[in-house]
């Protein structure tokens, strides 16, 4: 169902040859670069963390560019849990419980009560303190990741430049960004799809451009994609509907950047891409559920979709009814 392979192997894998735009260059390219840059620093961190409270992590077995960790710290967090140097960036979004408050360095003395996100940069020391049950989760932020982002939109990079001071930060627009992506994240209910987490992530990196320093932003693409454009992505999204599809693979086929794409494809469908996969997903689903010869666990795994549970609450979110429902009305 979710094919890790790169957008010119599946095409190979159902006999077609791939166009040469098809085949990942260094956009495509990166994501994979930025989910495994640091990789083993953040998991020797992750691994501390781990010993010492309850924690969740997620997006890593998905290939997601910022993978999210969850932590639960039923007896509050201390000193036992801080590092002088972290070994990436990471945004801090708290998820309930105690208050922590800043404990020494840059910022000293404020608090999660006064509300925002904490960026926290690559190298600077994550000293806080909270004295009861607390929970919040981190957004990694690779130097990859970061850098490609500055490149696109022509800005100096952002690695090495981030600012130390956004903690417990109101900037609204960040904010939102930032609890959007952690939401989805941990959302087991309804999984997100790694397009739609692409598609969050660019609009945090952007928040966080424009915070480093007013963007001189990109231009390309605002008047949509061209015909020909819309047309070859969609066709490929279509016949490869059931994959995790990623947006540089979607990007690659028209020769644009992530960042250009999306805002383009938006553009020319009204919906991001992710939204208009899925709901491709369900317009399949509708029709396969037409044949009382295919299970309806069938149906949800050659859609997509994780399994039959996914497949009802997305279903019944999009129609308005079950699966099973909308079988039994459609062919009475």
């Amino acid at each position: 169902m979710m094919s890790g392979k790169p957008a010119s192997e599946r095409a190979r894998d159902l006999g077609a040859a791939p166009p040469p735009s098809s085949v990942p260059h260094s956009d495509a390219v990166i994501s994979r670069i930025a989910q495994d840059a640091g990789a083993d620093s953040i998991h020797d961190f992750w691994a501390r963390l781990s010993q010492l409270f309850e924690m969740q992590v997620f997006g890593r077995a998905e290939s997601w560019t910022a993978p999210v960790a969850k932590l639960v710290c039923p007896e509050g967090v201390g000193e036992a849990g801080w590092v002088e140097e972290l070994p990436e960036t990471l945004i801090y979004v708290r998820l309930g419980g105690d208050h922590t408050v800043r404990a020494r360095g840059l910022g000293v003395g404020k608090t999660s009560a006064q509300g925002g996100f904490t960026l926290q940069p690559k190298g600077t020391s994550n000293a806080y303190l909270a004295t009861t049950r607390t929970a919040y989760a981190q957004i990694v932020l690779s130097d990859a990741l970061l850098d490609r982002a500055s490149d696109l939109a022509g800005e100096a990079r952002l690695s090495g430049r981030l600012r130390p001071d956004l903690i417990f930060d109101s900037s609204s627009q960040i904010n939102l960004a930032a609890t959007t992506y952690v939401r989805r994240a941990l959302d087991t209910r309804l999984p997100p799809l790694t397009l739609e987490m692409e598609g969050h992530i660019l609009i945090l990196l952007d928040r966080l451009l424009a915070k480093h320093g007013e963007s001189r932003g990109d231009h390309a693409a605002r008047g949509g994609l061209a015909p020909w454009q819309l047309r070859r992505v969609t066709e490929f999204m279509l016949a490869h509907r059931a994959d995790d599809l990623l947006l540089a693979d979607l990007a690659n086929l028209v020769d644009l950047s992530p960042k250009h794409f999306a805002r383009a494809f938006r553009q020319s469908t009204g919906v991001p891409p992710y939204r208009w996969l899925m709901e491709r997903r369900i317009d399949h689903a509708r029709q396969l559920l037409m044949r009382r010869d295919l299970a309806i666990a069938d149906i949800a795994l050659a859609c997509g979709f994780f399994d039959q549970s996914h497949f009802t609450t997305v279903f019944r979110r999009g129609v308005g009814m079950t699966p099973a429902t909308f079988r039994r009305e459609a062919t009475l």
